[in-house]
């Protein structure tokens, strides 16, 4: 390992890379800055001190072998992971609050996005903030890729959460709160005037940002293909969308309450009496190289602070439901969302 360890430089990692991506040495000379014999001599002082071949060689050009491919594959994600570094050094050394790439999921970037920039942007006026808006799986795949520095999501988005932890995957809890489901007033199924079961609601088209595996496994495995269809009939990130369809058709919306919250205090949304609440956590998810970047804690500090002010469960279920005798609003709750943990 040590002789691999000194036989490898940025420099020797860019030009694997380059005559592996163009499949020649003389094309990759030409955009390395640096004559043909001179990339090849470096690299065959590489291929000794490694042991083995990187290139095949042939009139047709080089074409890497698996062990040049490895070089790639990993030093690649190296290169960019120092260029970060140096760019972030740079600005932090002339004072400046350097680049942070942010992801958010749905429900996150709903709630917290819009102060958590602002505060952001005031505390480090010179910060290059990228947001990404993406499902919480898709943006653990980007964070894994080192593409973003930090994600805010679901929890239960999580694809696989072993694989997560073998990468140095963490998780910051922010905020616990509940999905619900609503509708408007006079939707038929709010005139039933009674505790509905979640299978009922199947009946009509769903509006949400998507069911994530563990809400989708709170419903039957076995449904019709017109509750399959409703289940997944609108899948929209931006709450307004949902709002809309709530308002003018008989869809049925699922969310948190803060984003109906205006809508239920006016009466023109109603959040339905279903047999249970769903819990919803959301986390702040880090790689092993950018959580201990002071962007990153800092961020993920604003973020705590933001969710712990907030009230994150502040609607009564429908008036038009009422509860059985003796019956509180959590006698039939189950989870509608399980924590990974």
């Amino acid at each position: 390992m040590g002789l691999i360890v000194g036989a490898m430089d940025i420099q020797k990692i860019r030009q694997v890379i380059e005559i592996s991506r163009l499949g020649s040495f003389t094309r990759a000379a030409k955009h390395l800055g640096t004559s043909q014999p001179a990339l090849s001599r470096s690299i065959a002082r590489l291929e000794d001190m490694l042991g083995a071949p990187l290139f095949e060689r042939s009139g047709e050009g080089a074409r890497p072998t698996p062990l040049a491919q490895y070089i790639v594959l990993r030093g690649d994600l190296a290169i960019r992971g120092i260029a970060a570094l140096e760019q972030e050094a740079r600005m932090l050394a002339k004072g400046s609050a350097g680049r942070l790439v942010l992801g958010v999921g749905p429900f996150v970037g709903e709630l917290l996005l819009a102060p958590l920039s602002e505060r952001l942007m005031r505390e480090f006026p010179a910060l290059s903030l990228r947001i990404v808006t993406h499902y919480g799986q898709d943006l653990i795949a980007l964070l894994n890729e080192r593409k973003i520095d930090l994600a805010l999501a679901a929890s239960g988005d999580r694809a696989n959460n072993d694989a997560e932890e073998t990468t140095g995957i963490r998780a910051v809890h922010l905020f616990k709160s509940h999905i619900h489901f609503f509708a408007r007033p006079d939707h038929p199924i709010v005139l039933q005037a009674r505790r509905l079961d979640p299978i009922e609601l199947l009946d009509y088209p769903f509006a949400g940002a998507g069911l994530t595996k563990q809400q989708r496994d709170e419903f039957p495995a076995e449904l019709t293909k017109a509750q399959k269809h409703n289940l997944n009939a609108a899948m929209v990130q931006g709450n307004d969308v949902v709002r809309h369809l709530m308002l003018t058709t008989n869809t049925i919306g699922y969310g948190l309450s803060q984003f109906f919250l205006n809508d239920i205090r006016e009466g023109r949304i109603v959040r339905l009496d279903v047999g249970y609440e769903g819990l919803h956590y959301c986390e702040a998810f880090t790689g092993a190289e950018s959580r201990h970047s002071p962007i990153v804690e800092r961020c993920i500090a604003i973020a705590i602070e933001l969710a712990e002010n907030m009230n994150m469960d502040c609607t009564p279920p429908a008036r038009y439901a009422p509860r059985r005798n003796g019956e509180t609003t959590n006698d039939h709750a189950r989870p509608l969302l399980r924590r990974v943990t």
